[in-house]
């Protein structure tokens, strides 16, 4: 019963997406980084646009769902995504229900080593955000400085970027980087 329930409430939200044709949809991923990812994509985007972001670590196919059903308003015009993972599928299931266009990839680490029995598998399934992009003529950036991105970066079939901290080949990359008691400043160099 409480599986039927699920899916019901993962349905409704699907069509509260379809509803929404023009809702530029971005997925985050990876084994770290993915909320502080969030919160900063938030804090940017919403100087312009209207944003719904998924609260706290909502990032499970019932957290999305409450996300979609609670939080988004019909005037939004993005949604950020944080797409969690404890085994491989974890994450297709995940696009099933947002259906990103754009995708970020923070990094691939030994996170849930127990749960996923393999690097590989990690790997594979933090991929599978973009595998599901790249049936969507979809967009990723990729972190740079994390080997096991790059790696992913490197194969995939999309319209891509990566980013780092110190690779001037890099598409985004940061430079002149100074922290105070303040706060953090850089130069963004695309």
């Amino acid at each position: 019963l409480e599986a039927v329930i699920r899916l019901w409430y993962i349905h409704k939200a699907k069509k509260v997406l379809k509803k929404m044709p023009n809702l530029i949809k971005i997925g985050i991923t990876g084994s770290f980084g993915k909320t502080s990812c969030k919160y900063i994509l938030n804090t940017m985007l919403s100087k312009k646009y209207s944003v719904c972001m998924s609260p706290h670590s909502f990032n499970t196919p019932m957290g999305l769902t409450k996300v979609v059903l609670k939080y988004l308003k019909p005037y939004d015009q993005i949604l950020i995504a944080e797409m969690g993972a404890n085994m491989v599928g974890d994450i297709n299931y995940l696009c099933n229900i947002i259906n990103p266009k754009m995708g970020i990839l923070t990094a691939i680490g030994s996170q849930h080593l127990r749960t996923f029995k393999s690097l590989e598998n990690i790997k594979n399934t933090k991929n599978e955000l973009i595998k599901n992009l790249e049936k969507v003529n979809g967009y990723a950036v990729f972190n740079g400085d994390n080997e096991g991105a790059k790696e992913l970066y490197d194969k995939a079939n999309l319209e891509k970027v990566y980013t780092s901290l110190a690779d001037e080949n890099a598409s985004i990359y940061a430079k002149n980087i100074a922290l105070s008691e303040t706060g953090m400043t850089f130069d963004i160099v695309l």
